[in-house]
């Protein structure tokens, strides 16, 4: 009982810096007399709070990843292997979601052309400012660390498969979409979310399976990974 409690508030310890980092840092610039960034001033905090994030993250679920890693080396070609199997599936899943949203935009006749272009050109942006940095923060940082608090974290405090899979999933997925950008509506932001809940299901049902977040990481690695070589492609 002492340890579940304990996971618990590792959990929401975890959840905590993860939700209001931005708002740390925000107080601590205002502070400091610091009101407007640039853009490369912005790359280089969003980099730092990630740092920040996978340092307190790791070094809290430290065990269990040591103890994963530790099986990624002995079962390194099998592991690798089955990686890439699941991202085959993942990538069939990721377009279906794609295609159910999309059916969804036009059954609630969303124009979301206009907010999805806003979005892409800040990303584009980003990425063409600092290249390198929006990499590392990305495609290594971010799937670390999101993996580890959301499969790791929840599946210590939640016993039960079936919990485990829909709160880790569907609150990974959310967190993606809200709080909403401005100008977007609550409909649309719920059937935005469908595709990142969706994905935050399969890499939870993942987890639960292998037991070796390294999995499930790597998965989330390789998505954004195309991702990213896509935008800088468009250059």
């Amino acid at each position: 009982m002492k340890q579940r409690v304990y996971d618990i508030l590792k959990l929401v310890f975890c959840l905590f810096i993860f939700l209001f980092i931005g708002r740390i840092f925000s107080i601590l610039l205002y502070l400091f007399n610091v009101n407007e960034l640039t853009e490369g001033s912005q790359i280089f905090l969003n980099f730092i709070m990630s740092l920040i994030l996978l340092i307190i993250v790791t070094f809290v679920y430290r065990d269990k990843l040591k103890k994963d890693f530790k099986e990624l080396k002995k079962n390194k070609k099998k592991i690798i292997c089955y990686i890439l199997q699941m991202f085959v599936v993942f990538m069939v899943l990721k377009y279906f979601l794609g295609f159910i949203t999309v059916i969804l935009t036009e059954i609630f006749k969303i124009d979301s052309e206009a907010i999805v272009s806003v979005n892409q050109e800040t990303i584009e942006g980003f990425i063409k400012k600092a290249p390198i940095l929006m990499f590392i923060t990305s495609v290594i940082l971010a799937p670390i660390y999101e993996e580890t608090l959301f499969r790791v974290g929840f599946r210590k405090a939640f016993k039960s498969d079936l919990l485990f899979i829909l709160l880790s999933g569907t609150l990974f997925g959310m967190l993606h979409i809200f709080p909403l950008e401005d100008g977007v509506s609550l409909t649309l932001g719920l059937i935005q979310s469908v595709s990142y809940v969706g994905m935050g299901l399969y890499f939870a049902y993942l987890y639960n399976k292998s037991d070796n977040i390294f999995c499930s990481v790597g998965i989330h690695f390789l998505n954004n990974l195309i991702s990213i070589l896509t935008i800088i492609n468009m250059f």
